[in-house]
């Protein structure tokens, strides 16, 4: 554990959130981040003051992330992944994106699949993750063969001896599992109604994937400050969407799509908060392979304080 590495691209609020918590629990970490500092980073980037304002955003947050655990190794690259040769990401252990473009996750992804087919190495970790207003979407990808384990209980369940101690239960080995994680580029050719086979399609989901789908084809993530004409576009390429991945009209309104469109560049500090925690938990077990992982997408409402797991693709079902 000590001696793992992990790469955070991207150092908005929820980047910040889930380092703090890999930090702590003494990781090493590099910092790696191309924007600088803006006044609206201050609202929920805790290691941000408003000193940092036009720093690089990376740097800025190094002498923050260092304090947290003065044992724990800090690096920080002043840049975005577009900058390094693929080599640089294959000494990482996990690399977490959180302020990606599509196409920059989808080479992290590869390259983090790539990194156990070569030199002998365990399989590296690939995981990305957005908030939007109360919304929260992240996928995970640990490789095509994943092995962990989990502690047994004790053969018969615990037993008192005296004064309260244990008694004669036999502690069991730890159970190995294997799981199997598609990539990211799979994942996300999954059409949306495949996600109904036994629950309805996960609406926080849709709402990611949209988001994902403008900024692939206007080069970039919806603009905060946007015109109406412009939210009206995406209504309408929204709904396009979610016809062609079968989707009945009406599974967001027009409503539902404008609120979207607003919100898709908020951070909120709770939102943030929460989603940092279970990832960042979910990167200690990728890390020491104790407990078994998320497989492989975790949706976050804010609206209803609901946390989900969904397999995409879907399981097949026994036949």
């Amino acid at each position: 554990m000590q001696e793992a590495r992990v790469l955070f691209c991207g150092l908005r609020a929820l980047g910040a959130e889930i380092c703090k918590n890999v930090i702590l629990a003494g990781i090493n970490v590099t910092l790696m981040d191309a924007e600088t500092v803006k006044p609206e980073d201050l609202g929920a980037q805790f290691f941000l003051r408003p000193e940092h304002v036009g720093m690089n955003r990376a740097e800025a947050c190094l002498p923050g992330v260092q304090a947290m655990n003065p044992l724990a190794s800090v690096a920080c690259h002043p840049s975005d992944p577009s900058a390094y040769p693929d080599s640089f990401f294959v000494d990482f252990d996990v690399i977490v994106g959180t302020d990606l473009t599509p196409a920059q996750m989808r080479r992290l992804d590869t390259l983090a699949r790539q990194r156990g087919k070569e030199g002998g190495r365990e399989g590296g970790g690939f995981l990305c993750a957005v908030t939007f207003g109360l919304h929260a979407w992240a996928f995970i990808d640990l490789g095509e063969s994943f092995i962990g384990r989990m502690d047994e209980a004790p053969e018969g369940g615990r037993t008192e001896g005296k004064n309260g101690e244990g008694g004669g239960a036999k502690p069991l080995p730890p159970r190995e599992f294997t799981l199997a994680y598609p990539s990211l580029s799979d994942a996300l050719a999954v059409p949306w109604s495949a996600l109904k086979s036994r629950f309805p399609v996960p609406r926080v989901f849709v709402m990611a994937r949209l988001l994902g789908l403008y900024e692939e084809r206007h080069s970039g993530p919806f603009p905060p400050n946007a015109t109406e004409e412009s939210v009206e576009v995406f209504v309408s390429e929204s709904q396009l969407a979610m016809g062609a991945n079968g989707l009945e009209a009406g599974f967001l309104s027009e409503e539902e799509l404008r609120a979207l469109a607003r919100q898709s560049q908020s951070e909120l500090s709770p939102v943030c908060a929460v989603v940092g925690g279970i990832l960042g938990q979910e990167i200690l077990k990728a890390i020491s392979r104790k407990g078994e992982p998320a497989l492989n997408v975790f949706l976050w409402d804010g609206a209803t304080h609901e946390g989900r797991v969904i397999a995409v693709p879907p399981p097949k079902e026994k036949e």
